[in-house]
Formats: C-alpha cells, structure tokens, sequence
C-alpha cells in the first residue's frame, strides 16, 4: 500500500510540475509575442560608446528574430547568437558620423560557427572600424585572451587593452581535419569516388586515415596566402614592421601579456574596472546604469531609422538594388536551414528577374559547393537574370566549387584577400552500407530487368562497369565547368584547364590568375551594381531571403526547428567538427551523385 501511494505522489506531483512549467513556457511566449508586436524605442544618449560584443557569429544572411528574445532578456541575456555582417558595418558606419556617439568599444572574443566570421567577413569589419577611427572618434578594445581571429580583429582597434594574466595568439593558422576512413570500414560504411582534378580531395576524408600529398600541397598554400593576408592587416592597423611579427611568430608563438605589451603588440595591461573607467573618461557616466553612457551594436542597429533618415529624393524612388544570399552548402530542391536550396534560390533569382524595382543585382557567395545538379539549376537562372539587369558577386569567405560555378554569370566579382575560391574539379561520391547491414543481421536480395537497373542503390558496392558510367558523367561535368569559366571569365579553355584540377585559392592569388576581378567587400560590389544600372545614390537596398519575423520564427520554434547547440572549449569544439563533417554526409543530395564540392571545409584556426 505504502508504494502504490508512493507511485502515485511522485506521479501526480510530476503531472503538477509539467502543468507548472508548461504554464509558465505559455506565458513567456505570450509576452514575447506582446513584446514583439510592440515595436521597441531606443534612444541614443548625448556621448555614449557603440559597444561590440564579440561573443557572437557574424555571418552573410541576416538572422530571423529570436523567438526567446522576451525570455533571455527577463533572464538577463540579451546577447545575441548572431549578428549579419551587413548589420554590424552599418551600425558601425553610422555611428563613425553620428555626433551622439562618442566612440567605439571591442570586447570579448569571437564565436565562429558554420561558415560565419571568416578571415574575409572580419577583413570588412576590421575596414569599418578603420573608417571609424579616421572621423577622429576613439576606438577602445579588451579582451581577457585571444587568439589569431581574435586578435586580427582587435588589432584593428586605437586602444588595444589586454589582461594582466592573458595569452596571446600569434602562432600563425593551422587546418586539421577528422578523417573518417577507418571507422566507417569499421563498421561497414564504404564509400566509393571518382573524381576529375589532381586537387579535387572532397571524399578523402570519408575515405583515408591522413591527407593525400596533393591534398597537403594546396592546403599548405591555401593557409599560408590566409595567413599573409592577416599578418599585412594587423602589422598596418598596428604600425609593425611585418618581418618582425612573422619572427615574433615563429619564435614566441603564445605570448604572454607582459610580453606582448613590452613587444607593443598591445597598448595596456588591463583589467576590466580599468577599461570601464577609461570608457567613463571618454562617455561619460550614467547615474542611472551606473556604468559608461553606452548602446550595444543590436540596439543601435534598431536605432538606425531614427538618427539616418533617407534622403527626399531616395525615399521617393522605387528602384532597388537586390542582395541574394548565397550561404551554405549548395543541395538539391529547397534545403533546410543553413543550406543554399538550389531551387529555393532559383525561385528567389527569378522573382527578381520579373520585379520590375530591381535594377540590380548583388550576388554574395559565403558557399563551398554540393550539389552539382542544383549549382546548374542556380546557373541558369543567373544567366537568365544577367540578361535583363546587372548582376555582381561578392565573395565572402568561401566562393568555391559550386559556390564558383554559380558566380559565372556575372559582370564583375569582387573578392576578399582571404576568401577561398576557385576549386574547379568534380567529384562522385556514392556510399553503400551492405556490411552495415549485414553486421545487424540485414541482407538485401531482389530482381531487375538489366544489368544497370539498380545502379543507385546503396545496399551493395558499384562494379567497375556502373563506376565507368559515372566517371564518365563526372568529366562531362568537368568539361561543363570548364566551359562555364572560360566563358564567365573571357581566358582560353587550355588556361582555364591549368588553373582548375580542383586547385583552391585565396583572393589575392585568383585576381593574378584571372578568376576574379578585385579586391574588396559587400558594398564594394554595391557601388559596382548602382554604377552598372546608372542609380546613382538613387536606390534603396533589399535583402534575399529577408530576415524572419517575430511569428514566423516562433512557428519555427514550435516545429522543432531552432538553431543548434552552442559550443565552446577545445572538447565541445571538436565534437563540433565532427558532427559538421559527418553532418555534411545528408547534404549528399544530388540525384547523381555528383558534387562541385570544396574538398573540405576550411577549419583554419
């Protein structure tokens, strides 16, 4: 008798306890939801700082509204998880010319994620805070440690304080990948490839237990031309001879604080109450925060509207230049979040084809491929749009294979000093788990009608008869990009032939070869499409896929489809890795196994 009632205290207490806090979720999200509808107010206080959390990642497309915005704010983070880069050079643009606005502060360290704050995309801010500091306005930083991406940012900074007891990372840029080969033959996951280009190693890592020599050579230049580009950005925010900080590089590598201030790599040794009282010299204080007068980079992004009206003659006009995003991997059909669904954005493209507003359009690429089938799908429709207007890419960080072939048909590319591009090269890639199977005790058995006719299936191994045909598809294709190149980039086929194989560059390295035509960023391209379409400053910007609102991303929320879990620590970061890369297996869409596909994602560290 004493365990039935027992089993049925801690039953009820437990329907309680889920009533209670399904009730309290309710409320939560109907006070968001009021929350939402109320449009927010800010104001910019006479001398306050535009502070910059770094704790987030700057990615390409503009992020959907948090749902749980209402419920970490009453929980007292109000930080975002991401912020787009066009958001964040805005804000700090504005600012620079903002009487209001007393100066700029950096704090914290990055959280990269995905395909987000690349070399490329901090390149732009880094530019931006350049500009800032050119109206005269001081620019402060701090930061308790940081590493290269940290610290290629920070140095862009006029007042660079570190902590006392912090580590500095200049060691330089290393790429290490998981390699899979050996546990999927473990356990019964074989995976067969053919590939067209000396360079082209996207299956390597499913496949082998190291990189391939072809594979170390390209990385090995990849990383260094990266690396350059960092070295000349922080040596000219800083002053530095670059000589002297490549030595400071190998040398020293880790350098302590003192070390690093006695070196001049930083201004101040630091601690917090020291930043925050020399931002009240500079702001000033406010009584009521008892802090610096501030306003963080998303409240002032709200703010925007109010202290930068648009000119009359701007507000009057219907034309647009249109931005497309072209983030992530590149799948068949319309993707899920975070991928470039090709018939998603072939849908997106030819909606601004027929919209007569659009004048011109802005393509930014932040992709390393997929999918070769739906890169071809993207590639027409961008043809069919440069027919009617101009088009215009801009590189982020990645631009390459599929994100490459798409960029073909357009009037001009500009691209970052480190943005990774090129890999022209083809890849099939075709799994089969028949002693996966067979290891559960599952065997596969069944007729046809000719000796082809189950060539897709993924319960056996392919004959070498069934490989020929896709080999012989996958130089089909080749010959596609080749074609597709030597066209969008007016150089001979042979040339072309000699700079693809697969082969991966950075920005500065594909300018030489033809690949691209400039340096430089998102408004670069910008400036390029209004010349192009004859506008002037007589234009107003909209962005493709537009960000989401409160309700849209609520009913996300509701369905199961929030953003991931966040990770930090070098543990948690390489169970991060692991699951991107084995993730990446179900963006493996195309119908015929073939991928223009960048032979591993970047992880430059």
């Amino acid at each position: 008798m004493f365990s039935f009632l027992k089993r049925v205290f801690v039953n009820t207490a437990a329907m309680l306890l889920s009533y209670l806090l399904f009730s309290v979720v309710v409320v939560l999200l109907f006070v968001g939801v009021l929350a939402a509808l109320k449009q927010p107010v800010v104001t910019v206080t006479q001398g306050a700082a535009l502070v910059v959390d770094l704790g987030l990642n700057i990615v390409d497309t503009p992020p959907d509204a948090d749902p749980l915005e209402p419920i970490r704010h009453a929980m007292g983070n109000d930080r975002p998880s991401s912020v787009s880069l066009k958001s964040m050079i805005d804000s700090i643009d504005a600012a620079a010319d903002d009487t209001r606005i007393s100066a700029l502060y950096l704090h914290g360290t990055l959280l990269p994620g995905g395909y987000g704050t690349s070399y490329a995309t901090l390149h732009e801010v880094r530019q931006a805070v350049e500009r800032f500091k050119a109206k005269g306005k001081p620019v402060v930083a701090f930061t308790d440690s940081a590493d290269v991406r940290d610290y290629y940012l920070l140095s862009s900074a006029g007042e660079l304080h570190f902590h006392p007891m912090g580590l500095l990372n200049v060691a330089g840029l290393a790429s290490e990948m998981p390699y899979f080969g050996r546990a999927f033959e473990k356990y019964g996951i074989g995976i067969q490839q053919a590939t067209v280009g000396k360079y082209k190693s996207a299956g390597e890592i499913y496949t082998r237990d190291s990189m391939s020599e072809a594979d170390r050579e390209a990385r090995t230049a990849l990383v260094k031309g990266i690396w350059d580009a960092v070295i000349v950005g922080i040596a000219h925010s800083r002053q530095y001879d670059e000589a002297a900080l490549r030595t400071i590089s190998q040398e020293e590598g880790i350098v302590q604080a003192t070390r690093a201030k006695e070196l001049g790599l930083v201004d101040h040794l630091s601690n917090f109450d020291e930043v925050l009282a020399r931002l009240d010299t500079i702001a000033g204080h406010d009584d009521e925060a008892k802090t610096f007068k501030q306003i963080s980079l998303s409240d002032y992004a709200l703010a925007l509207p109010e202290q930068k009206p648009e000119s009359p003659v701007k507000a009057k006009t219907n034309a647009e230049i249109a931005i497309i995003y072209a983030e992530g991997e590149i799948v068949d059909g319309d993707g899920d979040q975070g991928q470039i669904g090709g018939d998603r954005l072939a849908r997106r493209i030819r909606q601004l084809r027929k919209d007569d507003d659009v004048k011109a359009v802005v393509l930014r690429v932040n992709s390393p491929g997929g999918s070769a089938q739906a890169s071809e799908v993207i590639y027409r429709e961008m043809k069919l749009l440069r027919e009617k207007k101009p088009v215009v890419v801009s590189m982020g960080g990645l631009a390459a294979s599929g994100g490459y072939w798409i960029s073909m048909e357009s009037d001009r590319i500009f691209a970052e000093p480190s943005t990774i591009t090129g890999s022209i090269g083809v890849v099939v890639l075709i799994p089969h788990i028949d002693e996966l199977a067979n290891n559960f005790g599952i065997t596969f058995d069944g007729v046809k009608t000719g000796p082809y006719a189950d060539v897709f299936t993924i319960s056996r191994p392919k004959t070498d008869a069934e490989m020929r045909i896709f080999k012989n598809f996958a130089d089909t294709v080749y010959s596609g990009f080749i074609e597709r190149v030597a066209k969008g980039r007016s150089l001979p086929e042979d040339k072309v032939r000699e700079l693809a194989e697969g082969r991966v560059w950075v920005g500065t390295d594909a300018i030489q070869r033809g690949l691209v035509d400039e340096i430089g960023g998102l408004y670069d391209a910008i400036d390029h499409a209004a010349e192009r379409a004859a506008l002037g400053d007589n234009y107003t910007i909209r962005e493709v896929p537009r960000q989401k609102s409160f309700a849209e991303s609520l009913e996300d929320l509701m369905q199961g489809n929030g953003a991931g879990t966040k990770f930090t620590g070098p543990v948690k970061s390489l169970m991060r890795q692991v699951e991107f890369e084995l993730g990446k297996l179900s963006a493996l869409t195309d119908p015929n196994h073939t991928y223009l596909r960048l032979p591993y994602d970047i992880n430059i560290r």
